[in-house]
């Protein structure tokens, strides 16, 4: 019987992109097969390693990641279909930690920030209206 958990799953628990339910599977296995502990940590250390390949350094510094206006320009949908889909692609297909957590940052901050301007512009208008 083939292990449930591939290279590519190795690699989603590492990169913190598995499902929370796979990840929990995950998790008690480490904790009860120590065979298994064995290959992830013989894993984690041949990902470590700075073996030189393009893919080594493409991981280590996110060389496909996007700035955060770009990120931004996506989520009010104002880029041309091509990026859309390359963006769409890079945070739903790929699973980019990175660019999600900076994504939903900026979510945050939209939100804050419109919620300061509409507040201000409510108390602009009532003190127009008390003079």
């Amino acid at each position: 019987m083939a292990d449930e958990f591939t290279r590519e799953s190795l690699w989603a628990y590492r990169q913190d992109r598995m499902p929370p339910a796979d990840a929990a599977r995950f998790e008690r296995r480490l904790i009860e097969d120590a065979e298994f502990r064995q290959r992830f940590e013989t894993f984690c250390e041949e990902e470590t390693s700075d073996d030189g390949s393009v893919g080594a350094v493409w991981r280590q510094y996110h060389l496909t990641c996007l700035d955060r206006s770009k990120l931004m320009q996506y989520h009010r949908g104002i880029l041309d279909d091509g990026e859309m889909k390359y963006i769409r692609v890079h945070l739903e297909i790929v699973g980019c930690t990175m660019c999600q957590a900076n994504l939903d940052d900026l979510i945050v901050q939209e939100g804050a920030e419109g919620q300061a301007r509409r507040q201000k512009l409510t108390r602009d208008v009532v003190r127009k209206q008390a003079k």
